[in-house]
């Protein structure tokens, strides 16, 4: 079986009018039989949604707040990917990506404090690689 690499640019996933001409591709592929590797840039918007995310985390007084945040933003990233996959591949590939944000901003909300090291990390999760 032979792979495919198919690389996205952010224009191509700015919108939701691009998503149908992203799934004939990957569909056209699928039906060769042909094993892909998907890379993606990151999610629109991702960067500085999560560094807002990461400040919020650092000075929020009530965690409560700050955990309705983190659930909007996971939704909106969830949302977006279920425009490509499905609900259960989202679940299935992104879901644990997901969860270790939510520990690692949870984490930063506690402690009140960023490393650059963990910003980095924040921050490169949103260049998403699907396979």
């Amino acid at each position: 079986m032979n792979w495919v690499v198919v690389k996205f640019d952010s224009e191509a996933i700015s919108s939701p009018e691009n998503y149908s001409f992203i799934c004939e591709i990957i569909s056209h592929h699928l039906r060769e039989n042909k094993k892909l590797l998907i890379v993606c840039p990151e999610l629109s918007g991702y960067d500085s949604k999560i560094r807002s995310l990461i400040d919020n985390a650092i000075r929020f007084e009530r965690q409560d707040d700050f955990s309705k945040q983190i659930q909007e933003w996971r939704q909106s990233i969830v949302d977006v990917c279920c425009k490509l996959i499905t609900k259960e591949q989202v679940d299935q590939h992104f879901s644990p990506i997901l969860d270790h944000v939510e520990k690692l901003l949870n984490a930063l909300c506690v402690l009140r404090e960023a490393s650059p090291r963990v910003r980095a990390l924040l921050i490169s999760t949103g260049r998403f690689v699907l396979m």
